[in-house]
């Protein structure tokens, strides 16, 4: 499929002779664009190239000029629309472009069996399409259309036209081209039926319909609040919501209390103060803005009031203590300090203690055993530990006989025998 526009500029130039206008025709950008074949699969990526026809450049400041559409009836919807940035490309006189397009949809569009329109479109230069189909075999070929209709006697038109007046309420409609149709029944006394149908090559399409005709138009129940519930079966009154359930009050399908029609997030429960919409979190604690007193944004071990728990109170809040649950010191990170161990029970902590003594605790500072005699056996070993003695001894001095002591013995005799003599 192709499409061509040539574009011409005319200018009319007044002679000064006799004011006559002179006319000439001065061609601009010409080009055609096509894709790589008629119809393509379901999911597979579409190719289509713009080619200069002409005798000028074409000049483009975006990189991505094109828009992809879908036919819908006897209107084209927006199906895709790629990112675009500011780039300049030229195409010369007999130059072509590619782009291509992966079935996808950023304009809610569904992406099924149709015809498609590529469209380049570069300000100033020109515009360009080219009509292609997807999943409608070979592109090319007819089918059939089968109505079930209630009543007989309704004129058919397809895509606008006039095609057939059906005899009997059922009938089949021959030789429609492939493609998607827009069928339109109409009769005399009776409401239009409007249907959007694909045809597919050699094969039949059906549809169903019901053509409301005479008094049953009239009998057509009122609907006061316009919310498409008629009044016999509308509980509420409600003009200013069409959003509603069965019963033709106001849904709320967030159950936040504020009817869809008056709700910004009809999908999120919120607050009616928040318009419906859920109250920000701005510290991410997990307690609303609404409800939270304390702003603490690397903190989400709060209390119900969503400031920053403390457990075992020692002044360090849950995030920063490294021992929540015990009560510890802020220089520890919110630990227990342990006591010093001892491990001789000398009465000097391991930290301090320079001798591992673990039978005697007459030490000093340093936690070593003392020897307050100097006699080389610690007061712990020493039975006179402030009288030097030998180990021998156990460190008391040692009894020997003395020059007193035998002195004394002689003089004690000395008495005795000039007692006798007396």
């Amino acid at each position: 499929m192709k499409s061509t526009i040539t574009k011409t500029l005319v200018i009319v130039v007044l002679s000064s002779l006799g004011l006559v206008p002179l006319l000439a025709v001065v061609p601009t950008a010409s080009a055609i664009l096509t894709t790589s074949k008629p119809d393509f699969a379901l999911g597979e990526t579409v190719y289509f190239t713009l080619t200069n026809t002409g005798a000028t450049n074409i000049n483009a400041t975006v990189n991505n000029p094109w828009t992809i559409y879908k036919r819908s009836g006897v209107t084209w919807q927006t199906a895709y629309v790629p990112g675009i940035a500011l780039q300049n490309w030229t195409l010369g006189p007999g130059s072509s472009k590619t782009w291509s397009w992966g079935q996808t949809s950023n304009a809610m569009v569904t992406i099924d069996a149709a015809t498609y329109k590529a469209e380049v479109s570069i300000s100033g230069v020109g515009t360009w399409s080219t009509t292609f189909t997807i999943g409608m075999g070979s592109g090319s070929g007819a089918g059939s259309l089968r109505i079930y209709n209630n009543t007989a006697g309704y004129d058919i038109y397809i895509d606008g036209s006039y095609w057939a007046t059906a005899l009997t309420s059922t009938v089949t409609v021959s030789n429609i081209p492939v493609g998607i149709h827009h069928v339109r029944l109409t009769k005399s006394d009776c409401e239009d039926i409007e249907e959007t149908v694909t045809i597919l090559s050699g094969t039949t399409t059906s549809i169903h319909v019901s053509m409301i005709c005479g008094e049953e138009q009239e009998e057509e129940e009122t609907d006061d609040d316009g919310d498409g519930v008629p009044n016999s079966e509308d509980g509420c009154y409600n003009p200013d919501c069409n959003l509603v359930d069965s019963r033709g009050c106001p849904k709320d399908t967030d159950n936040d209390g504020l009817n869809d029609c008056e709700d910004d997030c009809p999908r999120q429960k919120g607050t009616a103060a928040n318009d419906g919409c859920p109250v920000e979190d701005k510290d991410e604690d997990g307690v609303t803005d609404d409800e939270d007193a304390c702003y603490n944004p690397d903190c989400d071990v709060v209390d119900s009031h969503g400031c920053p728990k403390d457990s075992d109170e020692d002044g360090l809040n849950d995030c920063k203590d490294a021992c929540p649950s015990e009560y510890g010191e802020r220089q520890n990170e919110g630990c227990p300090v342990e006591a010093p161990q001892d491990s001789d029970n000398d009465g000097v902590t391991d930290d301090l203690d320079n001798c591992y003594n673990p039978g005697c605790n007459r030490v000093d500072s340093r936690g070593c055993p003392l020897d307050s005699d100097s006699d080389g056996l610690n007061d712990c070993e020493d039975n006179c530990p402030n009288q030097q003695g030998p180990r021998s001894n156990s460190g008391c001095p040692q009894q020997g006989f003395c020059t007193g002591t035998f002195m004394l013995a002689i003089l004690v005799a000395l008495g005795f025998l000039l007692s006798r003599i007396h």
